[in-house]
């Protein structure tokens, strides 16, 4: 399932892409495998602890959402999803860097 606007017409990637997309990044084509061996959340935090951030898969997710917007300066509605996905993988890499630090002490 993905985030869609435009009456649907627009829609931007999926959770399942979005891990998919962070096991490329790991070097792992096909994310159904790293599956084999942890959920997603999994993946997502190991792809962090790897790359000491989610950066990488923010801009991936901020250019997917730029990509099926079309003109995304000029769609507002657009606009406030790409915002929300924002703080939404903001408040992700808050909580994981709370855990990383509790789990260092």
């Amino acid at each position: 399932m993905s985030v869609s606007w435009a009456g649907g017409l627009k829609r931007g990637p999926s959770w399942e892409a979005m891990v998919d997309q962070a096991a490329r990044l790991l070097g792992c084509n096909d994310g159904n495998l790293l599956r084999l061996r942890g959920n997603d959340l999994q993946i997502l935090e190991f792809f962090k602890i790897t790359n000491h951030e989610l950066a990488p898969l923010t801009n991936w997710l901020a250019i997917a959402y730029h990509r099926a917007a079309g003109v995304y300066t000029l769609d507002k509605e657009m606009q406030e999803l790409g915002t929300a996905a924002v703080h939404l993988l903001t408040m992700a890499t808050s909580y994981m860097s709370a855990h990383d630090t509790e789990g260092a002490s």
